[in-house]
């Protein structure tokens, strides 16, 4: 993300799916090897993910909505845990790779850059978008975060796992640190300005590393 670009009316980063396809196979062991030298894109992902699954608080047949569900290991920890899960991605490949661990779940094949099917009927005990919505601009996060919340339960919680930081000053030292392999075209989330684009929901950000966290919200 480059702070200096004002993303709020610009379009989303081109998703190609072919990308993402040829990306599938190999995207796991990136991550780990990310995640393990704790450095942007993936620092603290595992961290993340065994976070993420304690704020939900597994238990059987709970209904879970995964945007942007990649590869689907996030979301396996849930079903081996006897959540219910629907999967929506874009890439094929990455479906493919989901459906090896997730043979039960319900995976769709989905854009969610315009954001969520018309027909999901659903309302879900938590709904996540990980490591995904940054390929949005500032008013399609915005959008598809409010959609999202209104597929909630009303005790149920929205939970986004990202390259992110509290405030926007944040965001520039971490770029800092990472300027040689920092992708400008990614627009990632800042905690304070979804506070003031949901002044009335609960935003709390929880901080993992210096470029990433995880933002939690529900209704008042």
């Amino acid at each position: 993300m480059n702070n200096s670009k004002d993303t709020t009316d610009s379009e989303s980063k081109i998703m190609d799916a072919q990308g993402f396809d040829k990306w599938s196979e190999n995207y796991d062991a990136d991550v780990q090897e990310s995640d393990a030298d704790q450095r942007y894109p993936f620092a603290a992902y595992h961290q993340i993910m065994s976070r993420l699954i304690e704020l939900v608080q597994p238990a059987p047949n709970k209904l879970i909505l995964d945007v942007g569900i990649g590869t689907g290991q996030l979301s396996c920890m849930l079903a081996d845990l006897c959540c219910q899960v629907t999967g929506l991605d874009f890439s094929d490949s990455m479906l493919a790779e989901a459906r090896k661990v997730l043979p039960t779940a319900h995976l769709i094949r989905w854009d969610f850059t315009i954001g969520l099917p018309p027909d999901l009927d659903q309302y879900y005990d938590a709904v996540f978008c990980n490591y995904a919505i940054h390929h949005l601009s500032d008013t399609e996060q915005r959008e598809l975060i409010e959609q999202m919340g209104r597929h909630l339960k009303p005790e149920g919680c929205l939970l986004l796992g990202d390259v992110m930081t509290e405030t926007a000053e944040e965001m520039a030292s971490a770029m800092k640190v990472d300027e040689d392999m920092w992708d400008e075209e990614e627009n990632y989330l800042i905690a304070d300005k979804v506070r003031q684009w949901f002044p009335n929901q609960r935003i709390e950000f929880e901080r993992f590393s210096y470029c990433s966290g995880i933002i939690k919200v529900q209704r008042d």
